[in-house]
């Protein structure tokens, strides 16, 4: 055989062995991506999850940790799918080069002459795991590459999916004024927690995100929707303070708070039952669907509904802190809640419980009554009238200027700007006046120049002065079908609702109208 011809065998057997190296390497990159991505022993489960974040960035004090839901792919299992990869492929090749190494030593340690005789075998094994090994090499150097570029895209995906979705819902919220407010520890939030409907486990952030852009899996597996709007209808809103399950639209329609405030035994309970059955009535009458979201507020509602339509007294509110009274107006996502709140005067006047009245500093409106008989000149027009001595009788017991300079007083010490709310002054139980011939007027300026008249100067300068808009209203303490136009008790919540872009009918309004705006 010539020397060429002996190149040629050479050639022609590292090719071979070239091949079979390639074949191998391609059987086995097949192998591990089947093994590594089918069979992956390695899950990135919520918990994990957790608590990476919870290392990178520790809960601050009175924070909350991450919630346990299922990441998205391409955030943190693509990455222990391809390194799961890369150890196969790394086990695998470790196995060709110890098969090689024993198939030289072998030949080493033999004979002399077996050496020489066997000698082609390992160089040709050599041959075979130097072409695999540089092909697995090649192969997982691309893989990465792939991984991470379609990573990239993927997740530029995400982050335009997510933004859209946030940005949707952030622009919804402060056009509609959506919060989620709770009835018993009065906090306000931009979004309530969620309980999973699977597990109950809580999911305090349920916005789009790398735990999900259109719905996140809980770690129970359960499905849950990621934006407030659809949340708000499917799943249970609770407080994300003291975990109290919150009205049904909670953070998804507009939400309203008006408190109302006033001296002991001022007629507020009477008042607020008026107001909301005034609210009802011109609604249904209208057309416009009022009603409870949920069965606490049903309850609450149609017992005030029952005793203020029966003529019934009501009975001295509590002192205890009140659960706000919330009605639904209109339907779904557009549609409004409106929390009612009535504390009793005591608590105005006490310093320890002024830090519980939150509710103040979060309200979109404030409504303050006065009894007409609690006024000292109206007492001394009515001396000696028999029909009134019931009534003076059971009349507020402190001067009403007085009651509105400790109520100002008290926001002032709590931090709350009186210029930023609009007050609706309430003369509360017109008619009873009407039918000790004191007549009240009707209009706003009308009313203020009454009081005015009545020795309650200081109440009506100091309001001008000290809120961003004041009105006047003389009300009626009787049923809606008691009432007239100018003494309805409705008046003064369709006024500072309307201030929140909810407009509600009155009886001027043909029928129908009313729209939630």
């Amino acid at each position: 055989m010539t020397e060429l011809e002996q190149i040629a065998v050479l050639v022609t057997a590292f090719g071979g062995a070239a091949a079979v190296g390639a074949l191998i390497a391609l059987a086995v990159f097949v192998t591990t991506l089947v093994r590594g991505f089918g069979r992956t022993s390695v899950v990135i489960d919520p918990t994990a999850v957790r608590a990476a974040r919870v290392r990178r960035h520790p809960t601050p004090v009175g924070g909350f940790e991450p919630d346990l839901a299922w990441p998205i792919y391409f955030w943190r299992q693509v990455h222990a799918d391809r390194a799961q990869v890369a150890r196969l492929a790394q086990a695998c090749f470790q196995v060709l080069l110890q098969a090689w190494i024993g198939t030289f030593l072998r030949g080493r340690h033999g004979d002399v002459r077996r050496w020489w005789i066997v000698l082609p075998v390992p160089v040709l094994t050599l041959a075979v795991v130097v072409s695999a090994g540089l092909l697995l090499v090649v192969g997982n150097l691309l893989f990465a590459l792939l991984v991470w570029g379609s990573t990239a895209v993927a997740l530029a995906g995400v982050g335009l999916a997510v933004g859209g979705q946030r940005l949707a819902e952030f622009s919804w919220d402060r056009i509609r004024g959506a919060d989620a407010s709770c009835p018993k520890c009065y906090h306000v939030s931009d979004r309530p927690a969620y309980r999973c409907p699977g597990c109950s486990a809580l999911h305090r952030d349920i916005r789009p995100g790398l735990l999900g852009i259109f719905a996140r899996r809980c770690d129970c597996g359960a499905l849950l929707p990621t934006t407030v709007v659809r949340a708000a209808w499917r799943l249970t809103a609770v407080c994300q303070r003291c975990q109290e399950p919150l009205r049904l639209g909670a953070a998804a329609v507009r939400d309203v708070r008006i408190p109302i405030f006033g001296d002991v035994s001022a007629g507020k309970t009477r008042y607020l039952y008026a107001a909301l059955d005034s609210l009802i009535v011109e609604g249904r009458r209208a057309g416009l669907a009022i009603d409870f979201p949920d069965e606490e507020s049903r309850v609450q509602g149609e017992r005030a509904l029952a005793l203020i339509r029966s003529g019934r007294d009501t009975d001295k509110t509590s002192e205890a802190l009140p659960r706000a009274l919330s009605c639904r107006i209109g339907r779904g996502p557009t549609g409004a809640l409106l929390h009612l709140f009535d504390a009793a005067g005591e608590r105005f006047r006490s310093a320890v419980g002024h830090d519980e009245l939150s509710f103040l500093a979060t309200a979109h409106g404030l409504v303050y009554v006065i009894d007409p008989f609690a006024v000292g000149m109206v007492r001394d027009r009515l001396r000696g009238n028999p029909g009134a001595e019931p009534n003076l009788a059971r009349a507020a017991g402190g001067d009403p200027e007085s009651a509105y300079g400790e109520v100002v007083s008290r926001l002032r010490g709590g931090g709350i700007k009186p210029q930023s709310q609009r007050l609706a002054v309430i003369v509360s139980r017109a008619d009873l006046l009407a039918g000790l011939a004191v007549e009240l007027p009707s209009g706003s300026d009308q009313v203020a120049e009454w009081l005015y008249e009545m020795g309650l100067h200081n109440l009506v300068l100091a309001a001008k002065q000290e809120f961003a808009e004041v009105r006047y209203y003389a009300v009626a303490s009787l049923t809606t079908s008691g009432t007239t136009p100018s003494n309805d008790p409705g008046v003064a919540l369709r006024w500072l609702l309307s201030s929140r872009g909810v407009r509600l009918p009155d009886r001027a309004d043909p029928v129908p109208a009313g729209e939630v705006a």
